[in-house]
This record gives C-alpha cells, structure tokens and sequence, in this order.
C-alpha cells in the first residue's frame, strides 16, 4: 500500500491577522525562546537518529497503529549494516519495505474483507462459480492448499462460530458457541464439517495462468443461504504461516537475507545465510495449566519453524483462543472430519530447511489435529526430513 509522503500543505483561501497586546511582551518571548530550544532539540533528535543508526542484529519496528496495525503481529529482526550498507539507509529502506509486504499479506490472505481494487481471498469468496484472475501469491497459495490433499480451509463457516467464541467475554457467552456443550451448535458445526469434506460441495479449480474458480455446489449454496454463511474459504489458523512466508518472501527478492520475522502465534522464518545471524528461540510447554520454558533452537542458516500450541502464547494470541475459568481452552485447531477442535499435544515444534511455513503447517497438522497422538505418522514426517520436537 503507497503511503502519502507529501509533507506540503494547503494554502489557506483566508488568512486571518490578529493584533497582539504589548501586555505580554516579555512573557511572549520567552515563550519563543522555548519553542525554538524544542524544536532545535527535535531536529538534532531526528538528525542522529537518521545518522547515527548502528550497525548490528536489531528489531526493526513500525507503529502498529491505523493502515499498518496489522504489523503488530509480527516481529522481525535483521543484521543491519552486515553487508557493508550504511545502516541508517538500510534501516529506513527496510522499514519501509516490511511495512509494505506485512500490509500486502494481509489483506491478501484476508476472507471477510474486501479493498478497493484488490482481488484476495474474500473477493474469491463473494464470486463462487466464477473464473477470478488473482495476484500471483495468491494462486500460489491456493495451490498449496490444494497439493496438501487437506480440507482444513473449507471449514470456513465453523471457523467464523470459532472466532466469536473466541471474543467472547464471560463463560456462559463461551458455552453457547462452544460445540461441545451446545448440542445444536454441534449438529451444526458436524454439517459443516460434511461440506468441507466433501469435493463435490465445495474446492478451488486452478485453471493456469493465476486464475481460480471457487466451486460450490447448489445444495451448499443452499445451506449457506439458510445460515447466512458468505465465506466458504478460510485460513484462521493458517493465516499467518502465508503472511510470514509472503513477507519473507518479498524480504528475499529484494536482497535481504540476514533476518528473521516472527509471527505472534509461532510461525517464524530464519532467512539467515551467514553464520552470523544466527538466531536462538525458546519454546514453551504446557502442563497442568503451567506454562514455562522448555527448549531454545539456535538456527544459522534458512529455516522455517512451525510452532502449534494448545494454549494461548502472549497477549495478541490471546485473540485465537478462549481460557474458561477452569482452565479448560478452546483452541482454533479444528478437524475437519467433525468440525471439532482437538489437539493430540499440548504443543509441537517443527523445523525444515526446504519447505514454506504453510508447506510444513499443513504436513503436521493431521497429526497434531487429532484426538491421540500418532507416533508412526510422526515417524514418518522425520524420515521425510523434517525435524519434530514434542515435550517428552
């Protein structure tokens, strides 16, 4: 998204002239004065922080308010200055291209919420049955989806039920939109379920050339009309492993590779090259609703790291998850052969040099989506040469 960078300002049609007393003369320059040591004081502020920039491992941060709010989902860190750039240039170049491709990503991946002269994912939503040519990103997602042979982003009505739970502010609220103590509410989400499942209700053909047809069928079509459902693919989850891997991705084709960005709710891409950058994070475990530390990795070369918990991991992950009194949580994992969220592990770390963070997400997640832990198909996921780490 452009930013408007003009600083110059309208002329007035009018300008007013207001006599002053001499009553205050004394009074008035002092004042002048003042203004002047705080505006002198601001320049020199901005000066050294345009020129005194260090060079160095450093977060590169944004205001995470108005157009780039969404930017507080993310963290990202780079080796600025590493490659011989001056570090002030570096830093501002980066800040403006990060602030760029966060936006972009998400409005991209975004099911609900249309921009002007933008085609993403609830524009594909609006028009079923109908060819959309889409940015390239987008297709590229759609088909990794697609080749992952899951459904997980069909279940999109029972995902939007999941996200008022969610936000919900009182436990009795929580249990009337919670599937597994609202009998009806589970009758619906198991529908739900059904259509997400099933090929001939409901998928995405793609037809070449970044162009896409949403198919759903008459009798779904049907169904959503009766239940007021509008959105018939979503991410929830899934979302910010394709936002981290289209701005890692952007970070890449403009030459910046010694960095990492991090996502709140754990999808993080090291695009470290040198040994330098090494990057170390610290995963936590859940057990009898304690959460500590558990195993910091050290990553020096590129990765992506998938990070799913069954628990709430900072302030913004709080939005994705709902804590009853008891300490029992609802979680956005749902599966979708019942619409039902379940987790076979308080957590689990994945790590694969060769793969996106979607890639990886959708490779464990029948795994970690389930009801009790299989340990073969986990075995075969490392025999595949992803590396798993799960709390003993």
């Amino acid at each position: 998204m452009k930013q408007n960078t003009d600083n110059e300002k309208p002329v007035p049609e009018r300008v007013a002239h207001v006599e002053l007393s001499d009553q205050h003369v004394k009074l008035r320059t002092v004042l002048l004065i003042a203004l002047a040591c705080v505006t002198l004081v601001s320049m020199l502020f901005g000066l050294n922080a345009l020129i005194g920039a260090k060079a160095g491992m450093q977060e590169i941060t944004l205001d995470a308010t108005g157009t780039f709010e969404c930017c507080k989902y993310f963290t990202f860190y780079y080796d600025i200055g590493a490659d011989g750039s001056s570090p002030a240039a570096q830093k501002k170049a980066l800040r403006s291209l990060y602030a760029k491709a966060v936006t972009e990503s998400y409005q991209l991946f975004c099911a609900d919420t249309e921009y002007e002269n933008e085609i993403n994912l609830s524009y594909l939503n609006s028009h079923p049955n109908t060819d959309i040519k889409v940015p390239h990103a987008l297709y590229e997602a759609l088909s990794t989806l697609e080749n992952s042979n899951t459904r997980y982003h069909y279940l999109a009505p029972a995902y939007e039920l999941y996200a008022s739970l969610f936000r919900c502010s009182d436990d009795v609220e929580a249990a009337s939109y919670d599937p597994r103590q609202n009998a009806s509410l589970r009758a619906f989400f198991i529908q739900c379920a059904a259509y997400a499942n099933d090929p001939a209700s409901v998928g995405l053909d793609l037809l070449g050339g970044d162009t896409v047809r949403l198919f759903v069928s008459d009798e779904y079509m049907h169904f959503a009309g009766d239940n007021a459902i509008t959105c018939y693919v979503d991410l929830l989850w899934l979302k910010n492993a394709f936002c981290t891997d289209y701005i890692a991705s952007v970070l890449r084709e403009n030459g910046y590779t010694r960095g990492t960005v991090i996502s709140y709710d754990g999808f993080i891409c090291h695009l470290g090259d040198a040994p330098e950058t090494q990057f170390d994070y610290t995963f936590s475990h859940r057990q009898d609703n304690v959460i500590a530390a558990w195993k910091t990795l050290s990553f020096s070369h590129p990765a992506s790291i998938v990070y799913l918990h069954d628990y709430p991991f900072g302030y913004e992950d709080e939005d994705n998850y709902y804590v009853y009194g008891s300490g029992e949580t609802v979680f956005p994992f749902v599966d979708v052969s019942d619409g039902m969220y379940k987790c076979a592990a308080p957590e689990i770390v994945a790590c694969s040099a060769d793969m996106s963070l979607a890639e990886l997400a959708l490779r464990i997640a029948p795994v970690f989506i389930a009801d009790t832990l299989d340990k073969q198909a986990l075995g075969a996921l490392e025999s595949s040469g992803i590396d798993i780490y799960m709390h003993p």
